[in-house]
């Protein structure tokens, strides 16, 4: 069963009732399983679709720069993700540009004051279910073996506070 992650979002009733009927929709799907994995673009919003538009930009952007690629606060794992299947797309051989998330996986420890007065910005907040960091690992595994060069790992999950584990 999976535990009850809240979510703020500052929508209107009536998009937050577009997004549940997509959900339904996505749910209810008559396409094959076989199938279903290539046809997300029906299910995916313009601001789904914006979002991993600014992503690709982003990676296009660092192409010719020979780093690595770090996110402080990769939550579900999304962009790791995207990153993987850019570099799977752009830099195929490239088995230097490593993609590296940080994450406690268990939401904020503390807050400050200096984090503002949001109703977001509480402690515990962007979390995830338990144990959600093995099932990302085992996804982006599988997004590795998608690749070229797929016998090696260029992706790092580190768990706990970045300005901790940074170093290690």
């Amino acid at each position: 069963m999976k535990n009850k992650i809240e979510i703020k979002r500052n929508i209107s009733e009536e998009e937050l009732g577009r997004r549940d009927n997509f959900f339904k929709m996505f749910k209810t799907t008559p396409i094959p399983d076989e199938e279903l994995m290539m046809n997300l673009g029906l299910y995916t919003n313009r601001q789904a679709l914006s979002r991993i538009f600014f992503m690709h930009d982003l990676y296009k952007r660092i192409v010719n720069i020979h780093r690595v690629i770090m996110e402080f606060g990769c939550r579900w794992g999304q962009n790791l993700a995207l990153f993987e299947s850019f570099r799977g797309m752009y830099e195929p051989y490239n088995y230097n540009r490593k993609i590296i998330g940080f994450d406690t996986f268990q939401g904020f420890d503390s807050i400050n004051e200096k984090d503002g007065k949001a109703s977001i910005v509480k402690k515990g907040a962007y979390s995830v279910t338990e144990n959600y960091e093995k099932y990302l690992e085992d996804l982006l595994l599988m997004h590795e073996k998608e690749s070229p060069i797929s016998h090696k790992v260029k992706f790092e999950l580190v768990k706990g506070d970045a300005t901790l584990t940074i170093n290690n």
